[in-house]
């Protein structure tokens, strides 16, 4: 190898090491055993089965399921606030009515004389 100067061939002599280290180790150079080994319970279909049909299938249903439901949810949220906006909205007049008879209340205590207490 070459020493690290400022003429930029010290990675070539790595480079034509590595090559000459990888052609003696080809991936061709493995025994059919050590293949079979690493390869073991790797077995990937080619086509769609009809498993793989049913379970797209069964996730569309499931996906639509899912839709459904979350719709239904939010049409009873939707409901639910509607029938909180109502009761709040009764809630505020019954206050409105409760101030204002304490209003007439009042007045009504403030325009009686000493004698009439």
């Amino acid at each position: 190898m070459a020493a690290a100067g400022g003429d930029g061939e010290e990675y070539g002599d790595v480079d034509r090491e590595l090559d000459a280290f990888m052609r003696g180790h080809e991936v061709s150079d493995m025994d059919e055993r050590e293949r079979q080994s690493l390869l073991s319970g790797a077995s990937y279909p080619s086509q769609p089965t009809s498993t793989m049909s049913s379970t797209t299938t069964t996730t569309t249903t499931t996906t639509s399921n899912a839709f459904q439901e979350t719709r239904n949810k939010l049409n009873e949220r939707g409901e639910m606030l509607s029938n909180m906006e109502r009761k709040f909205a009764d809630l505020d007049r019954g206050a409105s009515d409760f101030l204002n008879t304490i209003k007439e209340y009042n007045a009504r205590q403030e325009a009686k004389k000493w004698y009439e207490l």
